[in-house]
């Protein structure tokens, strides 16, 4: 069985700065933090073409969008059924991971973040903590910015950035829009951006239970919109 009362989710739609929390978060002294590509720590910034510098590869198979395909099965996590057989999938990944055994013994959380819905991931793992990024049509524009940053594959089928602009702002934004629900702790997209907003920021780590750094993790937010 797994033991999923460490885990963190941030649950999050694309382009509302998902990674920029999980990373807030990581500055913690009771997070245990997993990077790939050279990202050593919260604050190493991603240097490859085409990929999020707010980004990192935390090994574990999740769901995004609630549909995705394991071991060449598509699974619809939306269908309770399918749980057993990611969750067996998910357990063998996770255990077999070179820092398993440390994270384990090192009693501290792991944030993972994940474009499933909150329901969803708190019926894969009723012990976890979930955090939600909630946003409104003031952040639109920032979104809509985040997306011309980073939302290559979509970027890549637009070159022109009128055209972009449209597609986002009259289709994107509609299917995110469609998703932006509640669970029991949320922020605001707007208080993570362009400044890290030190009370809301402080009350999500009381909430989880962690050891804040708002120092270290502002500073982060600061370097990392330049």
């Amino acid at each position: 069985m797994i033991d999923d009362s460490k885990f963190i989710y941030i649950s999050f739609v694309s382009d509302t700065l998902g990674h920029v929390l999980t990373r807030c978060l990581s500055f913690s002294k009771d997070v245990y933090w997993v990077g790939s590509d050279g990202i050593s720590r919260p604050d190493v910034v991603h240097q490859g073409k085409k990929h999020s510098p707010a980004h990192f590869e935390n090994y574990l198979p999740r769901p995004h969008y609630n549909i995705k395909e394991y071991d060449g099965v598509e699974l619809d996590l939306k269908d309770d059924s399918t749980h057993a057989k990611f969750l067996e999938i998910f357990e063998q990944s996770y255990t077999q991971k070179e820092w398993y055994n440390d994270f384990v013994d090192s009693g501290k959380y792991l944030i993972l973040p994940c474009h499933a819905d909150p329901d969803i991931i708190e019926k894969l793992f009723p012990n976890s903590q979930i955090v939600r990024i909630q946003f409104d049509e003031s952040n639109y524009d920032m979104m809509f910015n985040s997306a011309k940053r980073f939302t290559f594959n979509l970027i890549n089928e637009v070159d022109d950035e009128e055209k972009f602009k449209k597609i986002y702002y009259n289709d994107k934004i509609k299917m995110l829009t469609s998703r932006n629900n509640l669970c029991k702790i949320n922020v605001q997209m707007s208080n993570l951006y362009p400044e890290l907003n030190e009370q809301e920021y402080k009350r999500i780590c009381n909430e989880l239970g962690i050891t804040e750094n708002y120092k270290q993790a502002s500073q982060f937010v600061l370097e990392r919109f330049k």
